[in-house]
């Protein structure tokens, strides 16, 4: 492994070798790792409250560069890409132990929730908020263009939506925890103030949106999914054209029953269970279209399975259901996902490259997480033409041009090939270690990453195989470790870290799959 020396130069020897770059320099994957980490660090501090309540001064997010723009004006003025981008650049906040820097987010959600309830009522005569696939420091929540631009980006409502995960994960991850006084901190105080406002406008803004269609259920329409478009039938001519909008993108109607079932569930834990919205949005759930597949087994990515019109688009919003979401998704759907990751190819922008890392991730595609970083490890200095992504010599991430959404997302691709813990058994936190190691990276060490429901997790593997596993919590929890086919139920205590070894055999646990650790 080499140590230090010049990035790029670095970058170009570990990309000349046959195996690939992280076969040549599997350091690289934690330098990467530690530098996104840096990163985020830098360009999202949390800082004293503005100058009037409901501003986003209090810190200011990360936006499409970070701090780091060199050109006037920007790429895309730097401000916040809202239908995929800043979610991207939050991704790894809380597994990797960084949810303090998710403060200037929630900063600008709140002050969404003031620009954005003005539009969802001047725009769609709705209530609750909404916000549209751009916003600024400003907490702008129109669509952009003025009616001039093309509906595949101006037209999407559902930004809010999206962004309200960030919230809800934060309660997942027990990130109020960390910061508990015994004397002074409700530990619900974030669910009530910060998290149940911003989710329960978003469901009423959803609520409002809804449209009955004609067999009974509900759908969006118009529906468009982020920046891709179908391929149509002009209705006058016959001649094949390209669409944008059509009824119900399956990202519309998996958000909505995301935002519905994250409503409910703090519904239950506030004791509102009786709250008109949340009342209206669990009537509502079961109404919505499931996903399913369409078209050569793929995903369905609106609701009347139209023709790809660019099979290899960049954006895979209609994968959200398999990450970030958590709900669980049968064997069925987890194909049609695969399906539609294999249909779209692994060629993609720098930010694309880590979404779909994520996704093979939560596949436990190993194999397929390696070709991925292979491309996302390329070096820019090689021409390639297109939106082709890799890193710049100094190791900032390519759209093209440089975005950091690349950089922030691969940390947090990284950290899922270590460790997940969305899934859930019998209402046990199921934290999975090394489920998707790229063969690349047989040996390392990972240090306080962190699981939900609130759990410290330290890694140690050798020759592709975990030696030795070490989770802590910051108050009483009990869960379920995997790893490979073993599961053990794990008793977690304050201040007392639960170790767990593992045999040289990844099927052989030292002790019963089914044993009590703590």
């Amino acid at each position: 492994m080499r140590e230090g020396g010049d990035t790029g130069r670095r970058l170009l020897a570990a990309n000349a070798h046959p195996g690939g770059p992280l076969a040549a320099d599997p350091g690289m994957a934690a330098l990467l790792f530690n530098y996104g980490r840096y990163l985020l660090i830098s360009s999202s501090r949390s800082a004293p409250a503005g100058s009037r309540q409901g501003t986003a001064w209090r810190g200011v997010p990360a936006n499409l560069q970070g701090l780091w723009n060199s050109e006037l004006p920007a790429p895309w003025s730097s401000n916040y890409t809202t239908n995929i981008n800043l979610q991207m650049n939050y991704w790894g906040a809380e597994p990797t132990g960084l949810a303090e820097c998710v403060e200037p987010l929630f900063a600008l959600i709140e002050a969404m929730q003031g620009t954005g309830a003005e539009v969802a009522r001047e725009y769609y005569g709705a209530r609750g908020w909404a916000v549209h696939h751009n916003s600024d420091l400003w907490a702008y929540a129109k669509p952009v263009g003025h009616g001039a631009h093309s509906p595949e980006w101006a037209y999407w409502p559902m930004a809010g939506l999206w962004l309200v995960r960030h919230l809800w994960e934060h309660l997942q991850f027990g990130s109020t925890d960390s910061s508990a006084d015994a004397d002074t901190f409700a530990p619900d105080s974030f669910a009530r103030d910060t998290a149940w406002p911003a989710i329960r406008g978003a469901a009423e803004f959803a609520l409002d949106l809804l449209v009955e269609l004609p067999d009974g259920s509900l759908g969006t329409s118009p529906s468009t999914s982020p920046e891709n478009t179908f391929a149509a039938a002009d209705p006058s001519t016959g001649t094949r054209v390209q669409g944008s909008a059509a009824r119900s993108a399956t990202m519309d109607l998996t958000l909505i029953g995301d935002v519905f079932r994250m409503l409910d569930a703090l519904a239950r834990s506030l004791g509102l269970e009786d709250d008109p919205v949340a009342s209206a949005a669990r009537g509502a759930l079961p109404r919505l279209p499931a996903p399913a597949p369409g078209r050569g087994g793929k995903l369905r990515e609106w609701l009347d399975d139209p023709e790809e019109w660019e099979p290899g688009h960049r954006h895979v919003s209609h994968l959200y259901l398999a990450y970030p979401g958590d709900t669980p998704i049968s064997p069925g759907l987890e194909a049609a996902v695969r399906a539609s990751l294999d249909g779209r190819g692994d060629e993609a922008t720098g930010w694309s490259l880590a979404w779909k890392i994520l996704l093979r991730a939560r596949l436990r595609q190993a194999g397929k997480v390696s070709d991925l970083l292979r491309l996302y490890f390329r070096d820019m200095e090689t021409p390639r033409g297109g939106q082709s992504g890799g890193l710049y010599p100094n190791l900032f991430g390519a759209h093209p041009p440089f975005q950091i959404d690349g950089n922030l997302g691969y940390v947090a691709a990284l950290a899922e090939c270590l460790v997940q813990s969305h899934r859930t058994v019998d209402g046990l936190h199921e934290i999975e270690l090394l489920p998707a190691l790229p063969s690349e990276l047989p040996a390392g060490r990972a240090g306080r990453l962190r699981a939900r429901p609130g759990v410290d997790v330290d890694l140690d593997w050798r020759d592709g195989l975990l030696v030795q596993a070490t989770l802590a919590a910051r108050k009483p929890v009990k869960v379920l470790v995997r790893y490979g086919p073993g599961v053990r139920e794990a008793h977690l205590e304050p201040g007392k870290p639960a170790v767990l070894t593992y045999s040289a055999h990844r099927s052989a646990p030292r002790s019963a799959p089914t044993d009590r650790i703590g």
